[in-house]
């Protein structure tokens, strides 16, 4: 099979993989979408499918992807094994199984087989790795960004904080619209092996080509950088690139989620939205944050922010009380 029908293949396979959207099939991908396409296989090994379920909405996927594409993808100051390390690490603190097998395989490849899902980052005997591993577990909190020492110059931050930030949002998306493993719905586990050794050697050749900064930027319009983000302005091309994304990002937004609360956050009595009815019934039933992760295909730290709204919302400080409160508007 040639290198050409290998590519096609995963990437049909890929979109196997994507629940409750449907993805712009590859042949089908025309205008934005399919000029993303053609540069997300390219450049990245094969159309991953953690891309391609943003393929609904172009502007938001043309804005993933160069934001990924100029802090992950192109080298400037930061090694790919070490951005790697950082992808893992986050998603294994937010609990997305399908991104640290993907970047997990991409960290043993490129770092001398070191698995970073089988062990602390403060185990790793790279002192470079280590660093940046104990820094992106740190930050998954905002206690532990506040304590933690700067762990690059500042010449460095675009690439590691934009990769932390962008898999703190890949991670969310993947979770809920991809499948738990990279592996077609049904598929059995035993093939996961064998699929990353495929994967592996289409990934990996791609991540060792140098590539020029900025040539995805063209897909957007320029735009201002938002204030919040000023860590990224050491380096133009990616503050470019998460200027434009952002504002497509924040464009598409204001398109299709209505301004103010919902109408089913508004008609409940004490302004819960759906999402966080659903937290609360399950508090009710006594599940923890874990289980309720599990149950809602949500990461653990998502629903912790959930809970902490309910309680807030509620006016009470623990679970036990906020059931209670619960089955008293119920009765």
């Amino acid at each position: 099979m040639t290198s050409k029908r290998i590519t096609t293949v995963l990437g049909q396979l890929g979109l196997t993989q994507v629940r409750y959207v449907s993805p712009v099939r590859r042949g089908a991908a025309e205008g934005l979408a399919g000029r993303v396409y053609e540069q997300v296989e390219r450049e990245f090994g094969v159309l991953a499918p953690s891309l391609a379920l943003l393929s609904p909405a172009p502007q938001v996927l043309a804005a993933s992807w160069l934001m990924l594409r100029e802090t992950l993808l192109v080298t400037r100051k930061v090694d790919r094994a070490v951005k790697e390390a950082v992808a893992t690490t986050v998603s294994l603190g937010n609990t997305c199984p399908w991104c640290v097998t993907v970047h997990g395989t991409m960290v043993s490849g490129l770092a001398g087989g070191l698995v970073l899902a089988d062990r602390p980052a403060e185990s790793i005997a790279d002192p470079r790795l280590r660093a940046v591993a104990t820094w992106a577990q740190d930050c998954g909190t905002e206690e532990g960004a506040l304590l933690h020492e700067p762990v690059c110059p500042a010449e460095e931050a675009p690439e590691l904080i934009g990769t932390a930030v962008l898999f703190h949002y890949y991670n969310r998306m993947v979770n809920v619209f991809l499948t738990e493993v990279p592996l077609p719905p049904g598929a059995p586990r035993m093939a996961l092996g064998p699929v990353m050794w495929i994967l592996d050697r289409r990934l990996r050749p791609a991540a060792g080509r140098p590539y020029q900064p900025g040539t995805s930027l063209e897909l957007l319009p320029a735009a201002s950088l938002p204030g919040d983000l000023s860590w990224v302005s050491g380096d133009p091309v990616t503050e470019d690139a998460f200027a434009r994304g952002c504002a497509a990002i924040d464009a598409a937004g204001a398109r299709s989620v209505p301004a103010g609360p919902r109408r089913a956050t508004r008609a409940h009595p004490l302004g819960l939205t759906p999402r966080e009815c659903e937290v609360l019934e399950l508090i009710c039933e006594r599940q923890t944050n874990a289980q309720i992760a599990r149950a809602l295909f949500i990461s653990a730290k998502t629903v912790d922010h959930h809970v902490s709204a309910v309680l807030a919302k509620l006016g009470v400080e623990n679970r036990e009380a906020a059931a209670d409160m619960s089955r008293n508007l119920t009765a």
